[in-house]
């Protein structure tokens, strides 16, 4: 579950896909893993992107869940 303030409350159905992409800063590679989010009660096509480091806060059961169906233990 996720709140976007005190009155909206948005549940994460699943974890659906991962991506990871790289930016070079200052000579230094950064890696940024984004997890692409099932809301509940919303059409896939409301799916979103979101930063694995701050939902994981949120969700962590369902994103190792999803980890460890693609064999990434975390």
């Amino acid at each position: 579950m996720v709140a976007k303030n005190k009155e909206d409350v948005f549940v994460v159905e699943k974890v659906v896909k991962h991506k990871i992409s790289k930016k070079v800063v200052d000579k230094k590679v950064h890696h940024n893993i984004e997890v692409m989010i099932k809301w509940e009660g919303y059409a896939e096509t409301h799916n979103t992107w979101e930063p694995l480091q701050l939902i994981f806060k949120d969700i962590p059961k369902l994103c190792i869940r999803y980890f460890k169906s693609i064999g990434i233990d975390l």
